[in-house]
């Protein structure tokens, strides 16, 4: 009997390990060689012996208080990808989800955002975001918070509700972002955001609202081993379809995006036949 309440409860401790971080406490993330299938659903056991980070705060309005809801963080790597698996507790009648084009950012509604410095020194950096309903934004940024959205890379995101909130996974490769080279310990920024829409609240990790100068250089820092992109080529095929309920007709469409990097800090990307319907346009307002 002692035996099996021992081997029951070693799954359950694990996945209610939550560490509390130190001051400029440096996160050492951890590397496995595991399959994740990008769903959302954070149901592989992996993300149950994951250590879980839930250092947000209110950042809008900027009181810096403890949110209503907590946001559960897990990471881990691998040689190709950093993955990301968030865990986010709110009541499922007060879940907002509306679903847009790309990059679209005019929406009210529940979604969560990693912002990631590839340089470790502050210098340039990436962000992603998944709302609720698998609606994706990213862009890159420059000092201090520059951002820009004209850059779309090859990453993946899903979102899922549960039945205490929702949760989603972020799968974004290595050979996706810029990163200057090193043969040591490789440095991250990190910078997370979650976006409570029925309170109108954004909770963010570190604190660092946008009311205050620092957000690049203030980072929480992650340290990764090995993680040097060689020359890599990498296609994307799609198909995108349209349907027209007036003249009663379906047309297809097929294309690629293409990324060469030759080096971990520069990349080529090309397009055959693109999908202009997930191009980013100006917002239209209509009176």
């Amino acid at each position: 009997m002692c035996l099996l309440a021992a081997l029951y409860s070693a799954p359950l401790a694990a996945q209610n390990l939550v560490i509390d971080l130190a001051p400029d406490e440096k996160i050492l993330v951890q590397h496995h060689l595991v399959d994740v299938d990008l769903d959302g659903k954070l149901d592989e056991p992996i993300w149950q012996e994951l250590p879980a980070y839930d250092e947000f705060v209110v950042i809008e309005p900027d009181t810096l208080s403890k949110p209503t809801y907590r946001t559960r963080v897990r990471f881990f790597y691998d040689d190709k990808n950093l993955y990301v698996g968030i865990d986010m507790d709110q009541p499922k009648e007060t879940l907002i989800a509306r679903l847009s084009g790309r990059d679209s950012r005019r929406f009210n509604r529940d979604a969560i955002n990693i912002t990631l410095d590839t340089s470790g020194e502050g210098r340039y950096g990436y962000w992603f975001g998944i709302a609720l309903g698998n609606s994706v934004m990213d862009g890159t940024l420059l000092p201090e918070k520059q951002f820009s959205s004209d850059w779309d890379g090859a990453w993946w995101g899903e979102s899922e509700e549960t039945g205490t909130g929702w949760s989603a996974e972020f799968r974004i490769p290595w050979s996706s972002v810029s990163m200057p080279e090193t043969s040591a310990v490789r440095r991250l920024g990190l910078y997370m955001s979650r976006k409570v829409a029925y309170m109108d609240e954004r909770y963010g990790w570190p604190a660092l609202p946008m009311t205050i100068p620092k957000f690049i250089s203030a980072m929480q820092t992650l340290e990764v081993k090995n993680v040097n992109p060689k020359q890599q080529f990498s296609a994307y095929p799609f198909t995108a379809l349209a349907d027209d309920h007036i003249d009663d007709e379906v047309k297809y469409r097929v294309g690629a995006d293409f990324f060469w990097r030759p080096s971990t800090n520069f990349q080529v990307t090309a397009t055959v036949n693109p999908d202009f319907g997930s191009v980013e346009s100006d917002d239209v307002v209509i009176n």
